[in-house]
């Protein structure tokens, strides 16, 4: 009996160091600056022994208080270094065998950060009807128990949910909340998330100077902090929002700075997340072959690891570049698979990327694919509407543009030409193609007259007038036929 609770006694000792030893990784890493690299070095050296001695911790958690206590803090003290190093389902069963700790042990402090992190795992791996569980689980309990800094945290999650499903009204709501909630708890490392949320809002809507605004403050913020993951994921949304601005270098520079951080890092979630924000500002440059090849290293990490958001963006940009490519049946596949991925996911913003990409492909396959593209037109018209975003709703109408011009409609696609034409939105390299043919065929005289006409069209009347047509009326509000 003395020898059993000997060996107990030790291996309690040997968990509880390996707790330590993570903890001590994990403060280098939150640390910054050169502290960062020495923390995952760290990590890396005793990673075997920790996570034998987690997986021993949730064994007998169970039948041992102790050993609950340590299923727990492994959990929940790693948490930054495992969202860099493991797979998320890996950390997902963790977060789980903690969380049957904490409820056994009726802990509802880690009990609410649980909730959070298994939101934040599962919301990576996109299943977000079990991360929308866990942040209302999180939500309810933050308040029972009076916690401030997870309260903050659950408005933050349920307005990334909101965000996901494009209602980016209520995910402004929630985000400005949280922001405000963690300022009073000077807890910087949630405003950059708050920050990050707030900027994708206002990117998604097409307002490219507010979120430049956001995640410049953000990147201010992970600088102060020297916190390398944070500026990587920064830069990358400078660089997004930076491409379409239309500034091609700035963006390739700041896009490439978060591509180098993330290797360096071996920070896999947001290299495949980079590697495809680099493919579309060199695709959107002109380079399509180097763009593919960086798109297609994305695909294979976000594969590898289980990142189901950045999969479906990647398929979509894999769908438009082999659409530039002229290979149409290519890009009709990858964005059969990413349709599929965000319907499953109901992330509108994404299913609405897919279906113009497939307009586009599918106008220029062959005639028997048309009455498709008119399908998916119509299915991607009420989204944008849904969504009310001004990017979606303008890259809509230049999908519009070229099935019009397909079905011999010049005069129309003229007129949303002239609509459209000095939008921040464009896909320039699309527009100017359809313009040429159209000025080729209406002559430039006929086509400067229908610019001018279209110029005092109204973008949300064109677009809920196009959704009207495509559920049988067969004139547009403005007065001219479609």
């Amino acid at each position: 009996m003395n020898s059993h609770i000997e060996s107990r006694t030790t291996q309690i000792r040997l968990a509880q160091y390996y707790v330590r030893r993570l903890q001590f990784a994990v403060k280098a890493v939150m640390r910054g600056y050169e502290s960062h690299a020495d923390g995952l070095r760290a990590f890396d050296n005793d990673w075997l022994q920790i996570s034998q001695w987690q997986a021993w911790s949730a064994r007998h958690a169970v039948e041992d208080s102790d050993a609950a206590r340590l299923c727990i803090q492994f959990a929940l003290v790693g948490a930054e270094i495992f969202a860099i190093r493991q797979h998320p389902r890996e950390y997902a069963q963790s977060l789980q065998a903690a969380l049957s700790a904490a409820l056994r042990l009726q802990d509802k402090k880690s009990e609410c950060a649980l909730y959070f992190y298994l939101y934040l795992t599962h919301s990576r791996m996109n299943a977000l009807e079990t991360a929308q569980r866990f942040a209302i689980q999180l939500f309810d309990l933050s308040r029972e128990i009076g916690d401030d800094l997870h309260y903050g945290r659950a408005l933050y999650a349920l307005g990334q949910i909101a965000q996901e499903h494009g209602d980016y009204n209520e995910a402004d709501r929630l985000h400005l909340q949280s922001h405000k909630v963690f300022e009073a708890l000077d807890a910087r490392h949630e405003m950059g998330r708050s920050l990050s949320s707030l900027g994708l809002s206002a990117l998604f809507r097409g307002d490219y100077s507010r979120a430049y605004a956001y995640f410049s403050r953000y990147l201010q913020l992970a600088e102060v902090m020297g916190q390398q993951s944070q500026i990587a994921v920064a830069l990358l949304l400078l660089g997004e929002t930076t491409v379409r601005r239309g500034n091609l270098a700035e963006a390739k520079e700041h896009i490439e700075r978060s591509v180098s951080i993330s290797r360096s890092l071996e920070y896999r979630r947001i290299l495949s997340a980079s590697l495809t924000g680099l493919g579309d500002c060199l695709i959107e440059s002109g380079d399509l072959d180097a763009g593919c090849a960086h798109l297609l290293e994305a695909l294979d990490i976000a594969r590898e690891i289980a990142n189901q958001r950045n999969l479906i963006q990647t398929l979509s940009s894999l769908g438009y570049v082999h659409f530039r490519l002229k290979k149409h049946a290519v890009a009709l596949q990858y964005l059969q698979e990413g349709l599929t991925l965000a319907r499953r996911a109901g992330q509108l913003r994404l299913v609405c990327d897919m279906l113009r990409n497939r307009v586009y492909t599918r106008v220029a396959l062959d005639d028997v694919s048309i009455s498709l593209a008119q399908e998916e037109l119509s299915e991607a018209l009420a989204i944008a509407q849904t969504l009310n975003s001004e990017y979606q709703k303008v890259r809509m109408l230049l999908a519009a543009m070229m099935l019009w011009q397909h079905k011999g409609r010049f005069a129309q696609s003229a007129r949303w030409a002239g609509l459209i034409a000095s939008s921040p939105h464009l896909d320039t390299n699309i527009f100017a193609y359809l313009c040429n043919i159209l000025e080729g065929v209406l002559g430039p005289a006929e086509f400067n007259k229908m610019q001018l006409e279209g110029k005092a069209l109204t973008l949300d009347i064109e677009v809920a007038s196009l959704v009207q047509y495509s559920d049988g009326v067969s004139s547009l509000k403005s007065g001219k036929h479609v």
